[in-house]
């Protein structure tokens, strides 16, 4: 589950992701992203797997699926143990990365308002002072009449 995750922002995560091991494609007439003959050595080691990812959007976020296909059956942690828990990495690492963009997709917006903020400050700043100049200015001239 990839919290407050939006399911198009996970399917560009999940293409940037597993791009080391494959380019993903989108399954045709199916909601599904595969990666055909990818080499994920704690998944299969140096056999070629073919890998089927979809991004669901829930309530809170969006749930990542991943099926992995080896020599024409999909592994579970029934037929392959090692397998499965290597594929759960993959979904680990993959969340983790989702993450730390998702960080700093934030960060680059609160600096964006940040610098919004220290610009607005420095025009008041500059609106102020002008002010002021325009006060002194008038109370030379007050002070020179007299």
């Amino acid at each position: 589950d990839l919290p407050n995750v939006s399911s198009a922002f996970a399917e560009k995560e999940w293409r940037d992701f597993i791009e080391e091991y494959g380019k993903a494609k989108k399954v045709k007439k199916g909601d599904e992203w595969l990666v055909e003959a990818a080499q994920v050595l704690d998944i299969g080691g140096v056999n070629t797997l073919n890998l089927y990812a979809r991004s669901d959007e829930t309530g809170e976020g969006t749930r990542q699926y991943l099926w992995v296909e080896s020599s024409g059956e999909f592994i579970s942690s029934a037929n392959n143990e090692n397998g499965y828990k290597g594929a759960s990495k993959l979904l680990k690492d993959f969340a983790h990365k989702v993450k730390v963009d998702m960080i700093a997709l934030d960060l680059d917006s609160q600096q964006k308002a940040l610098d919004n903020l220290e610009k607005d400050l420095q025009k008041l700043h500059d609106d102020y002072i002008h002010k002021i100049d325009d006060l002194l200015k008038a109370k030379e001239a007050e002070i020179m009449e007299v």
